[in-house]
């Protein structure tokens, strides 16, 4: 898991996590649950519809896995550009998930509208 990649490298803090690890995510991210709630870094992920599928999952199941954990959803509109997510549904690509804490400051320094 990550939480044991991070133990054996001696990481004690993350603030951002890049998943492009084709169609994978969620089972990623089921294993990095309590990393990601201890740490609470801005995920930027790379959901290729294609290959979760291939895998049996879809972006839905990762938005019911984070949104408990009290991260927002924003969807990218172009290079550098994200808006809110108005609605998790299956065929989502790039997006980035913020922990609800995290200022609007620093959310529009991440391109966020």
């Amino acid at each position: 898991t990550l939480a044991t990649l991070a133990a054996e490298l001696g990481i004690d803090r993350c603030a951002f996590i890049k998943a492009a690890i084709e169609g994978a995510a969620l089972l990623f991210l089921k294993g990095a649950l309590g990393f990601l709630g201890k740490h609470r870094p801005v995920i930027y992920g790379e959901f290729n519809s294609l290959y979760i599928a291939r895998l049996g999952h879809s972006f839905v199941e990762v938005h019911t896995l984070l949104a408990p954990l009290d991260y927002r959803f924003y969807e990218q509109a172009g290079a550098a550009d994200f808006r809110p997510l108005a609605e998790a549904r299956d065929g989502m690509e790039n997006m980035l998930i913020a922990p609800a804490e995290l200022s609007r400051e620093a959310l529009r320094k991440r391109g966020v509208r």
